[in-house]
């Protein structure tokens, strides 16, 4: 396991590793790493990494200090498989919940949020040894500051064995003591919707029309559909040059403080707009009707969120390959989430 004092520049998205913030530090896999991949380190407050002998041994502890301590970075075996496996697994639950690529276009279905977020945080609280209080992910309580209490009560009549079962081992993680198992016959209508596939926003009649990507960092999580394409923008010039792009949303989503931008070499095009809560905007553009239908629009360039998505395509295309595959039944290093095994029921 590499630990360095300063954090390394990563060149890729922030979606494209898995994070877990422990205590006097982060641990860093990348996201399509192999099973034996070994996490980063960055400890920026080593004496407070009171845990790292867990992982590397009390020997591999008191080197790793005295090598932080010159601030130099070091490589440590690990032993500790199982404990870091668990971590990797905390990991990407977080990941599930920043990033899971939902979309009504590819046929990827919402993970249930408070399912998933009980198990995480029941593995928070597995792994409360490798965090402290200022810890970002180390409070279990914080992962279910979104759902109120009737949501978490509710999984305790699902018709799901996991999902109760989840549910029973929150209570006892909250009252110590252990809750009985409650049998709930089965109930088909408890499972997700499948998403199947959809279509992309539509753009209107006009004189050019073009489609870009949202960059999935560069918007709010969970609001836009996750699949490329889905910026549909069209050129209109009768009687004024104006364009109005569409970006397609999840269902029963707005967009807010979003900002589109579009530029254009020639004639020179600098605009932007914030979308309006159905993901439409309409730009006066500064150029003439003539211009517009003289321009090569091909060149075009436009952002949602101020990123551009064509960028890191071909890597959203690999993690959409992933989920498919861990919700298809194929073996991964890190086990499904019973969240994922719901869509992945649900897509049987």
């Amino acid at each position: 396991m590499r630990i360095s004092p300063t954090a390394t520049a990563t060149s890729g998205p922030p979606w494209a590793e898995l994070t877990l913030e422990v205590a006097g530090g982060t641990l860093r896999w990348g996201l399509l790493d192999g099973a034996d991949a070994q996490p980063r380190l960055h400890a920026w407050a080593p004496e407070s990494a009171t845990w790292l002998w867990r992982i590397v041994g009390e020997q591999g502890h008191v080197n790793a200090l005295e090598t932080l301590t010159d601030h130099r970075e070091l490589d440590v075996a690990t032993a500790a498989t199982e404990e870091l496996a668990l971590l990797r697994r905390l990991a990407w639950g977080h990941w599930l919940r920043r990033w899971w690529p939902t979309s009504v276009v590819d046929g990827i279905d919402a993970l249930p949020a408070v399912v998933l977020d009980v198990e995480v945080a029941l593995l928070t609280g597995n792994c409360d040894a490798y965090f402290d209080e200022t810890s970002f992910d180390g409070d279990p309580h914080a992962v279910l500051v979104g759902h109120d209490e009737e949501a978490i009560t509710a999984l305790a009549i699902h018709s799901r064995a996991d999902v109760r079962d989840l549910h029973r081992r929150w209570l006892d993680y909250e009252t110590g003591e252990t809750e009985p198992a409650v049998d709930v016959p089965a109930a088909a209508d408890d499972y997700a919707l499948a998403a199947g596939p959809g279509a992309t926003a539509t753009p209107p009649s006009g004189i050019f029309h073009g489609r870009a990507s949202v960059a999935w960092e560069s918007v709010p999580a969970h609001t836009f559909d996750a699949a490329e394409d889905t910026i549909s923008w069209t050129v209109d010039a009768a009687p004024d040059a104006v364009i109005i792009v569409e970006v397609a949303l999840l269902p029963d989503r707005a967009a807010t403080s979003v900002r589109v931008a579009l530029s254009l070499a020639d004639p020179p095009v600098e605009v932007s707009r914030d979308l309006d809560p159905k993901g439409r905007v309409r730009i006066e553009l500064p150029i003439t009707a003539a211009q517009a239908w003289q321009a090569d629009w091909s060149g075009l360039v436009c952002t949602a969120g101020g990123v551009a998505g064509a960028r890191d395509r071909d890597l959203r295309d690999r993690v959409r390959a992933l989920v498919r595959r861990r919700i298809g039944g194929v073996a991964d290093p890190v086990p499904l989430y019973v969240a994922e095994q719901i869509v992945a029921d649900a897509n049987y």
